[in-house]
């Protein structure tokens, strides 16, 4: 898709702040040319990287061009999708997200989304649960991944990974399926997303992922 495609949305003034006028311009080239009439889900992403979280808020900055968006028919839901869970709570409890995109942050490592999912579901908000795989290292293992969430880890880091690779050795459930497992990891109103870079990749976590030793497995891992 190309940034230079102008908007064509009748009555629509994209918001005065310059560095969202390229999204802008791309959604309505992408729509143009790609996909006649609107796109299904259209998200506003990483805003906390935003030089002042004002400059998304703000009457006419990037969260009123997204809500205009779906206004005009671009987009059929909107969304929001960042990693910094307790602005992203922020934002879901003052605006009316269809759904969010959550990416490290409810694993069997981490449980950091916990609040931000509940107040989803009560409000039902659809989520997407990215990365369930805390950057690779709970379908490959700590073996052959030193990286927990993209980040270099050292030894007392990967302690937690490694006990759940005992309790899954113990019950012969593969690793991968036991993070993507929807029975432990995944809240109601919500679905998974993550990506592989071959279809191996893809095959590998699904292994065993129905077998009843997966509620033993759940057990001790509560534990």
């Amino acid at each position: 898709m190309s940034a230079t495609q102008p908007c064509r949305w009748p009555g629509f003034t994209p918001p005065h702040w310059p560095a969202f006028a390229p999204p802008l311009t791309l959604v309505g080239g992408c729509c143009t040319r790609r996909i006649p009439g609107h796109v299904q889900v259209l998200h506003l992403h990483d805003p906390e990287y935003a030089e002042d979280i004002e400059q998304v808020t703000r009457p006419g900055g990037a969260l009123d061009a997204l809500f205009k968006m779906k206004e005009e028919g671009l987009a059929t839901a909107v969304g929001l999708a960042m990693g910094r869970v307790d602005l992203m709570l922020s934002l879901v409890k003052d605006y009316p997200f269809d759904l969010i995109l959550s990416h490290n942050r409810y694993t069997l490592l981490n449980r950091n989304a916990d609040a931000l999912f509940e107040f989803a579901s009560a409000n039902r908000i659809s989520i997407l649960n990215a990365a369930p795989f805390a950057g690779g290292v709970l379908a490959k293992g700590s073996s052959q991944v030193q990286r927990l969430t993209y980040q270099e880890a050292n030894e007392r880091d990967l302690e937690p990974v490694r006990s759940i690779e005992q309790i899954c050795s113990k019950q012969s459930v593969p690793l991968g399926a036991a993070a993507c497992s929807s029975r432990f990891v995944i809240p109601e109103y919500s679905r998974r997303s993550w990506a592989f870079r071959n279809p191996d990749e893809y095959s590998r976590p699904w292994t065993g992922l129905k077998r009843p030793c997966l509620r033993m497995y759940g057990a001790n891992s509560a534990r």
